[in-house]
């Protein structure tokens, strides 16, 4: 019997693959050992063998979230894989766990194009601009955000430039990188509610973003916090996946700042996890940033 199942066999006991970075393998009851595919099904009498370094995130029932990642080879019997599924269903994060995995359906990721493509074929793209991967006024529940942008071949580095509404100048910086991380914590912006952020190549300042508002939402009086809060007592917080989920609540709640923010921290914990960076790419072109990242 292979280990390969449709998913219209789909039963509450088995789990599904739906990530798998390196050379993971499956196997049935005495069957050959079998490279693992998105959609493989692991049922009662499996085995599931994780290379050294690999990443594998199972999907147990109706929207269990299992993740395995070690850097030594292991293999589980399913009844081991079992004991790894959370033992208490959370509402909200199987509710935000399928609005993800609904958006990286192949017939989702290819809608998601075809409409970034028809929407930035009929928009005159400027050459001379530096174009921020965010809103140009923004709101941000979190006091920390990945601010990230284009990058240009010709740049010679960046120059970032912090003021306050008042055109006063908080900070200058440089950078090399096509990303500055921001932080409200910081000495310079504390208790500031409000923050303007202008991008220029350090070779010709002349080439700008212009000016992008980014506001701190008060964390006390926010409408979300009561369900974030709720969203993240059901999540492991080393998880890399459950930044991906998170970010899918702060993207229905048009935090895209902090939905961005949370899908650069998910590459960052596993780098190596192709699935992330498409996902974090179809974020960018459904919200009409860009269609690449570096």
């Amino acid at each position: 019997m292979s280990a390969v199942y449709d998913r219209t066999w789909a039963q509450d006991d088995h789990f599904e693959v739906i990530v798998s970075q390196g050379d993971n393998y499956v196997r049935s009851g005495q069957n050959e050992w079998e490279k693992i595919k998105i959609g493989t099904g692991i049922f009662s009498g499996g085995e599931l063998k994780v290379s050294a370094s690999g990443y594998v995130a199972l999907l147990f029932g109706k929207g269990k979230l299992v993740e395995l990642k070690h850097a030594q080879p292991k293999t589980y019997k399913f009844e081991e894989l079992v004991d790894l599924v959370p033992k208490e269903e959370k509402a909200l994060v199987t509710q935000f766990l399928n609005y993800l995995l609904s958006k990286m359906a192949p017939e989702s990721r290819e809608t998601n194009r075809m409409e970034y493509d028809e929407l930035m074929g009929a928009t005159e793209r400027g050459s001379e601009e530096i174009a921020l991967f965010m809103d140009i006024n923004a709101n941000l529940y979190n006091t920390d955000a990945v601010i990230r942008w284009d990058p240009s071949t010709s740049a010679g580095g960046y120059v970032v430039t912090l003021k306050h509404i008042f055109e006063d100048v908080i900070r200058i910086i440089e950078t090399e990188k096509p990303y500055f991380e921001l932080d409200f914590n910081d000495e310079a912006i504390k208790g500031k509610s409000i923050v303007i952020i202008n991008v220029s190549l350090k070779n010709d300042m002349e080439t700008t973003s212009g000016d992008y508002a980014i506001q701190r939402m008060d964390e006390a009086d926010a409408e979300i916090s009561i369900k974030l809060k709720e969203l993240e007592s059901g999540l492991d917080a080393e998880s890399p996946f459950s930044h991906l989920i998170i970010a899918e609540f702060f993207e229905q709640n048009k935090l895209l700042l902090d939905a961005l923010t949370r899908y650069e921290y998910a590459i960052r914990q596993s780098p190596g996890v192709d699935y992330f960076r498409d996902a974090y790419r179809e974020f960018l072109m459904r919200n009409r940033y860009t269609d690449k990242i570096d």
